[in-house]
């Protein structure tokens, strides 16, 4: 009985509530004989005390701590996890036993191996109490992809023991709201752009048709002036008449294109395709320029290939394409120079070139010549 009692220490509450230690031993003679008992009895309430206050207070603390929304995870030195909250379970979507023992880089088959987790805790560790705003980007194993806001505060018990405590803050639709923002933002700015591009080119449209309209109104109304004068003889007359019909006829045109341009816009442009000859096409497109190349005594060469056969074609988008060639042609071509036009059968198919000895086009400028409304930099219109 007594051998029983040595290897035991009972702690009882006196009448009044208070609490000791006993500890019984047997005492032994020289002949080590069991010759009695040495009861010890310590006074432990205090101890009892403070024990049953930091236990409530242990209590108190992890009750706040799990009405926290923010998951919380508290590491040992070791950089294992003691403890989690609610809030760090619902989020992660694990337990207690998966987490609490396992190291930290450990959990979720190692996706919490995170470079910049290891970084915010040797930080934490060895120097600084706190490291606030890591971001971190991974995928997590039931979650998917998510943006973390780590933080963590380095807490010292007595004995000079560490542990760290780390917070976890989910930015992902903030992040995901920034990117949208950014999108936002980028298509914004593009369609900035293309509405100061849209009128810097409506403004060049705008200077070329004043121009192009304003050469046959001055034509009319010059040779329309000299006819009213009446001091022009019969043959000047015949000019006059012809020069202002051939005006009126070529500012049609120039209307007639801009009323196509507003149905090529609307998506309203038709083409009224049947088999044609294309020289005849030519040729008249070369006739309405006649009076341009007389002008400036530019020579006009010529030289359609026979038996080119008909094609599949609209004559009359096709002779205005051939006529702002040779415009083109004609206005960029200085004085006395030569214009030459081509159709030649090549590969099963007709080939109609218009070249000149202008001044020709750079090569910047050869990935927008087919744009609208644009005009070579630095050539007066």
């Amino acid at each position: 009985m007594i051998d029983t009692l040595n290897l035991k220490e009972l702690e009882a509450q006196d009448l009044e509530g208070r609490w000791y230690n006993l500890r019984i031993r047997p005492y032994r003679t020289t002949e080590n004989q069991i010759d009695g008992v040495v009861m010890v009895l310590m006074d432990i309430d205090a101890l009892k005390r403070s024990t049953k206050q930091l236990q409530e207070a242990l209590d108190y603390a992890e009750a706040v701590v799990e009405t926290v929304p923010e998951p919380l995870v508290v590491l040992n030195s070791d950089l294992r996890v003691i403890k989690s909250n609610r809030a760090f379970y619902q989020m992660f979507q694990v337990t207690p036993p998966q987490t609490e023992q396992q190291l930290i880089f450990e959990l979720g088959n190692g996706q919490w191996n995170i470079p910049e987790l290891r970084s915010l805790l040797e930080e934490i560790l060895p120097y600084n109490t706190q490291v606030e705003g890591f971001e971190v980007c991974c995928v997590f194993e039931k979650i998917g992809q998510k943006t973390i806001l780590l933080s963590g505060y380095k807490i010292l018990q007595e004995g000079n023991q560490q542990m760290i405590l780390l917070a976890f803050h989910d930015i992902t639709q903030q992040k995901q709201f920034e990117v949208e923002r950014t999108q936002l933002l980028a298509q914004e700015q593009s369609a900035r752009l293309e509405a100061e591009a849209s009128n810097q080119a409506k403004d060049e449209f705008l200077s070329i048709l004043s121009h192009e309209l304003r050469n046959p109104l001055h034509a009319i109304l010059g040779w329309s002036g000299l006819l009213q004068a009446q001091n022009l003889d019969t043959a000047e007359i015949n000019l006059a008449i012809e020069i202002i019909q051939r005006s009126a006829r070529a500012q049609t045109q120039i209307i007639e294109e801009l009323l196509d341009m507003s149905r090529i816009t609307t998506g309203k442009l038709r083409l009224n395709n049947r088999p044609i000859d294309l020289a005849p096409v030519i040729e008249t497109a070369i006739e309405v320029v006649r009076l341009s190349t007389e002008a400036k005594n530019i020579q006009v060469e010529c030289q359609l290939q026979p038996a080119i056969g008909q094609v599949l074609g609209d004559a009359e988008r096709l002779q205005q394409i051939i006529w702002n060639l040779l415009s083109n042609a004609i206005k960029f071509t200085p004085f006395g120079g030569r214009v030459d036009v081509t159709l030649e059968h090549i590969n099963s198919q007709a080939e109609i070139r218009v070249s000149d000895t202008g001044i020709g086009i750079s090569n910047d400028f050869l990935p927008h010549v087919f744009e609208r409304f644009r005009a070579l930099s630095g050539v007066p219109l």
